[in-house]
């Protein structure tokens, strides 16, 4: 073979080598192009997704709800508490009082109690013991009211004791003890409030 055909040879070899080597890096450019923009909108998905969860969650409940039950006394007064003349004294001095209070379960079905939460609404100062199904809630909770008419204070407490929640009846009847150890108290209602998550939540998407 000549030098000319060996010359003219050699640049057909150097032509297929540099066609080869720019394709080849044009198509890893192009695919380092497609897996950054997919990866880009995976993120996009993933955050789209995890803000989707945390609505779904919030509006399943995981986040914790109430449900509330008003227990009102009723019954006769002497003067106006609370805006209203219907309350009972511990006294008994206004008839009907009585310790126990019952009310049905307030929470939807499938959910989980976590905390209960009475609230007096009343006048005089008396001192309190607080029990739910015979699980204490308070003890020597005092109300520090004014026993003067036209008034109406509150006292709350809180508790999510493990014999509260374990006694607490979902879906049934429960009992409020009210026992005044000593004072007096006039009531006009309790505001039972429960707190509860639901067990039917989304699970969290995995991308």
């Amino acid at each position: 073979m000549g030098e000319k055909n060996i010359l003219v040879a050699c640049q057909k070899i150097n032509l297929a080598f540099m066609k080869s080597f720019f394709f080849t890096a044009s198509n890893r450019i192009s695919f380092l192009s497609t897996f950054l923009q997919a990866k880009e909108r995976m993120k996009i998905i993933r955050s789209l997704s995890i803000i989707l969860w945390v609505f779904l969650i919030g509006s399943h409940g995981l986040f914790g709800q109430t449900a509330t039950v008003t227990l009102n006394y009723g019954g006769g007064g002497f003067c106006t508490v609370c805006g209203v003349q219907d309350y009972q004294c511990s006294s008994n001095s206004t008839g009907g009082w009585s310790n126990n209070r019952t009310f049905t379960d307030p929470t939807p079905a499938g959910s989980v109690v976590t905390g209960v939460s009475v609230t007096y609404y009343g006048a005089c100062n008396g001192t309190l013991n607080i029990s739910l199904n015979g699980a204490s809630i308070a003890t020597n909770a005092s109300t520090g009211w004014s026993c003067n008419c036209g008034t109406c204070s509150s006292m709350t407490r809180t508790s999510s004791a493990a014999a509260v929640l374990n006694n607490y009846v979902q879906g049934g009847t429960n009992t409020l003890t009210t026992i005044v150890t000593s004072g007096v108290i006039c009531c006009d209602r309790i505001v039972v409030s429960i707190s509860y998550t639901s067990c039917t939540n989304p699970t969290i998407p995995v991308l």
